[in-house]
C-alpha cells in the first residue's frame, strides 16, 4: 500500500510538472503574441502620426492657397466692375459720335443746299456780298 501511495504521489507530481510545463509554454506563447501585438500597435501609431502630419501639411497648403484665391476673386470682381464701366463709357462715346456724324450729315446737306441758293435764303447766314 505504501508503494501504491508512493506511485500515486509520483504520478501526481509528474502530472503537476506536465501541467506547469504546459502553463509555461502557453504563457510564453501569450508573451510572444503580446510583443507582436505591441510592435504592430506601435507601427500603426507611427503610421497614424505620419498621416496626421501629412494632413496638417495639406491643411496648411490649402489655407495658404485659399487666401490668394480669395484675393483673386476680389480682383476679378473689381476688374469686372471696371470693365463694365469702360464698356458703358465706350457705348456712350459711340452714341455721341453717331450723333455728331448725323449732325455733320445734316450740316453737309444744309451747306450743299446753301451753295445752290442765294445766301439770303439760308437763315442765319449773312450774305457775303453785303459785308
Amino acid at each position: 500500500m505504501l508503494a501504491q501511495r508512493a506511485l500515486l504521489a509520483h504520478m501526481a507530481v509528474r502530472d503537476v510538472r506536465d501541467e506547469v510545463e504546459n502553463l509555461r509554454q502557453s504563457t510564453q506563447a501569450i508573451a510572444v503574441g503580446n510583443q507582436d501585438m505591441s510592435a504592430r500597435t506601435q507601427s500603426q501609431a507611427r503610421s497614424l502620426e505620419q498621416a496626421a502630419a501629412a494632413l496638417d501639411q495639406v491643411n496648411g497648403t490649402v489655407q495658404s492657397a485659399a487666401a490668394p484665391a480669395g484675393e483673386g476673386a476680389t480682383l476679378a470682381r473689381d476688374t469686372r466692375v471696371v470693365v463694365d464701366r469702360g464698356k458703358e463709357a465706350v457705348q456712350n462715346m459711340v452714341r455721341a459720335m453717331m450723333s455728331i456724324n448725323e449732325a455733320l450729315h445734316r450740316m453737309g446737306g444744309i451747306i450743299a443746299k446753301a451753295g445752290r441758293m442765294p445766301a439770303a435764303c439760308v437763315p442765319g447766314v449773312a450774305d457775303p456780298s453785303s459785308a
